[in-house]
């Protein structure tokens, strides 16, 4: 990190270049000037600066914090005993936020936003195996400019090298935080569930599932909740374009009978391979309300497919003869209708570039 970031306690702490705008249970929150550039300063309240337990939370804190690196998530820079210093977000929390404006969550858009941004840190801290674990609207502030997500406050959360003290904060903590059962993923989930819940965003059955009192039974990955949270007509594009590709490829088989290829070897080699896709055209009869991960089912599924046609003597044959477009257009045309519909239209990429 450069070093013009690195803050060390000074007497000028709480001078006239500091700006107290928050306090909480455990800590007072100042907006603090350091080498002409705003930090915000999370600081001990005096009263428990003698306490090893607040203390001891505090070191967790930014033990978490400083390896944490996602534009969704605040920058943690530096700390002493009884202080933290972190990057100085200029906003407002989520709760504040409706407030001031209450139908800003009915646009679709607004809420995609928000949904994307939200679901990639909390996916970024199961992938780094961090959970947050207080979850809730005041830890959660939308920036000033573009309404962006910043997730704040990591006084509760939770790695494998840490000891776990039940905690949370009551509406927002699933059950299991509180009886010291085995934390997992889905207890951010029920977390998720209750913010979306009051502010009205997803339909009643996923937020249902979501605070479902039993973690077994809600969504168990934040991939799973996002497909769940998917508008309809999005996942009805995803089937679309799963049949342009499968379509486009049978098309392309009967096209390409180059390499001196004999109709009859052809013929097999046509035959053979529709034995290898037949758990393709099997998924495509499904419909997307029966698999809410479709589009990435869907990808796992061909790529087994592709696999093991191209391990076959007379299926790899053709798929990886030069005159034969097989290989080019499966790749390309998948990568095309997926990032096209995925990304541009739902704002949530699925890698399908595989091969």
């Amino acid at each position: 990190m450069d070093s013009s970031f690195i803050l060390h306690k000074t007497p000028q702490s709480t001078s006239i270049h500091s700006q107290l705008i928050g306090e909480g249970s455990t800590s007072l929150c100042y907006k603090v000037n350091r080498h002409n550039k705003w930090f915000l300063m999370k600081q001990l309240k005096p009263e428990l600066t003698t306490n090893t337990i607040y203390l001891e939370a505090f070191k967790k804190e930014f033990e978490v914090g400083i390896h944490l690196d996602h534009p969704n998530i605040v920058q943690y820079v530096d700390k002493t005993d009884t202080e933290i210093f972190m990057q100085y977000v200029d906003g407002l929390p989520l709760n504040e936020f409706t407030k001031i404006r209450p139908g800003y969550f009915k646009n679709k858009n607004n809420q995609n936003l928000f949904i994307s941004e939200l679901l990639s840190a909390i996916d970024y801290l199961h992938l780094h195996q961090t959970l947050h674990l207080d979850l809730k609207p005041s830890n959660i502030l939308i920036t000033c400019k573009g309404n962006h997500v910043k997730l704040i406050d990591f006084g509760f959360a939770y790695q494998d090298a840490f000891l776990y003290h039940p905690a949370g904060t009551e509406g927002y903590t699933a059950p299991e935080q509180i009886t010291g059962s085995e934390l997992l993923p889905a207890s951010d989930i029920y977390a998720i569930g209750q913010v979306l819940k009051e502010i009205g965003i997803g339909r009643k059955k996923v937020i249902n599932k979501c605070i479902a009192d039993d973690p077994k039974r809600r969504y168990q990955s934040v991939e799973e909740l996002k497909a769940a949270l998917q508008p309809t007509t999005a996942r009805k594009w995803y089937l679309v374009a799963a049949c342009v590709v499968v379509v486009g490829l049978v098309g392309t088989l009967f096209l390409n009978r180059q390499d001196g290829a004999q109709l009859s070897e052809y013929d097999r080699y046509t035959t053979r391979l529709n034995e290898y896709f037949k758990p393709v055209d099997s998924l495509l009869k499904v419909s997307p309300e029966e698999h809410k991960k479709f589009a990435v089912i869907f990808k796992e599924v061909f790529d087994k497919c592709y696999q093991a046609a191209k391990e076959d003597e007379l299926c790899g044959k053709y798929i990886e003869t030069r005159n034969n477009e097989f290989a080019d257009y499966t790749q390309e045309t998948r990568f095309k209708y997926f990032r096209i519909i995925a990304e541009e239209k739902y704002n949530s990429f699925v890698d399908t570039s595989g091969k």
